[in-house]
């Protein structure tokens, strides 16, 4: 059966579909349905994804929401002039990246662009998605970030930020835990099962860092 088809199917008719489908969900098709659509049709999802590092998350935040900017016939592209380097391009910038250094200059340029440009934005009439992208641009850069001890550069932080965004293609994704050892990375389903019947009642699905019992009175 065709993918779009048991989509259809399974939003119409979710009851057809316990136990819960197994249905592989590719990033060109699932950004563009939302997250509610799978938990309400009851379907376990399979999504295959790229984790993004600190340095991509901001390059690709910041690229998103200039690409959003500077469409608009009136958008003064001066104000953003001086920033260090180039968002028209979707490729990673050409350094050594076994050079720590090197590592260290790309991070203070890409830091300090994402300032200027929240800077910019902080005065602007923002418009349709343009205020999500500039919030996911001020989460990207400063929860990976700590100022070193000079003020005047900045250093990756050590440990994970919690609620962590780790992708800028879906923003709701999060590292989750199996087990204090075992680590995962997208989301979560919590499953709700009546026993004696051996019947599932109840199909929740969230980022992975949600805990079962923050879902447990939902599933009831």
């Amino acid at each position: 059966m065709p993918l779009f088809v048991r989509l259809v199917l399974a939003y119409l008719f979710p009851l057809a579909f316990f136990p819960p489908a197994v249905l592989p969900v590719f990033p060109k098709i699932y950004s563009r349905v939302p997250l509610e659509f799978f938990s309400q049709a009851h379907l376990l999802i399979y999504y295959h994804f790229s984790l993004q590092n600190t340095y991509t998350l901001i390059r690709t935040s910041i690229r998103k929401l200039l690409h959003s900017l500077t469409r608009k016939a009136d958008f003064d592209s001066q104000l953003l002039a001086g920033l260090k380097l180039n968002y028209q391009e979707r490729k990673k910038p050409a350094i050594d990246w076994s050079n720590a250094e090197a590592r260290e200059v790309l991070l203070n340029d890409l830091v300090n662009d994402a300032l200027r440009v929240l800077e910019v934005t902080a005065t602007l009439p923002l418009t349709e998605t343009e205020p999500k992208l500039r919030t996911i641009l001020e989460k990207v850069t400063f929860q990976d970030i700590d100022p070193k001890a000079d003020g005047k550069e900045f250093q990756i932080k050590m440990g994970v930020a919690e609620d962590r965004l780790i992708s800028t293609v879906d923003h709701d994704m999060r590292h989750g835990r199996k087990s204090a050892a075992r680590t995962f990375n997208g989301y979560k389903t919590h499953i709700a099962m009546v026993q004696e019947f051996e019947f599932i009642g109840a199909v929740e699905v969230t980022p992975g860092n949600i805990y079962d019992g923050q879902v447990a009175k939902d599933l009831i």
